[in-house]
């Protein structure tokens, strides 16, 4: 990804549309483009291996859009997050699989979950320090998170979408256990 990153910012550079001094910048954000579609990409190939496609989305969406603000535990290393998220997509959409319980149990897990998590948000790291300004920014956005994700699992249960709400419930799972070993530093 570093050379086809490198040749992309070259010709961006050649062409005027960035300045030479700016190199470094578009470089990471190249690269951490690049990282990005090939993280989902993998992680929506193993879901349709599965032949779990939308489920896999639906754990994205829930697991990543409240992680970004949560936060959670971080590899050492760019190789062991991929294997980490990889394995976690894998282990998630195993137990989607295998999981029967009864909805009235699952949205009390929902919600049980979604309070936990807004309690340990944010969750801070030691190479992502956050403001006070940040934390409570944060903690907003994940409350307004956890709060439509319990809705979303309500009407997933009304609408017999059990499947969805197994999902919701897991990734919530999966947030937490992250959340609990980030602040057991693990």
């Amino acid at each position: 990804m570093t050379n086809i990153s490198e040749r992309l910012l070259g010709g961006m550079i050649k062409e005027g549309i960035i300045s030479a001094e700016d190199r470094e910048i578009y470089l990471f954000g190249i690269k951490e483009l690049f990282s990005q579609i090939f993280t989902y990409s993998i992680m929506l190939g193993i879901g349709a291996a599965f032949g779990m496609l939308m489920e896999t989305i639906v754990f994205l969406v829930v697991y990543m859009s409240l992680r970004v603000y949560a936060g959670g535990y971080h590899a050492s290393t760019q190789l062991r997050c991929y294997i980490l998220s990889f394995g976690m997509v894998i282990a998630a959409l195993m137990l989607i699989r295998v999981t029967n319980v009864p909805e009235t149990i699952a949205l009390i897990g929902i919600i049980l979950m979604g309070g936990l998590i807004y309690f340990m948000a944010p969750s801070g790291h030691k190479n992502k320090p956050l403001s006070e300004n940040e934390k409570k920014v944060y903690k907003r956005k994940v409350g307004k998170r956890v709060i439509v994700f319990i809705m979303l699992s309500f009407v997933a249960a009304i609408t017999s979408m059990g499947e969805i709400l197994i999902t919701i419930g897991i990734a919530l799972m999966f947030l937490s256990v992250m959340m609990i070993c980030n602040r057991q530093k693990v």
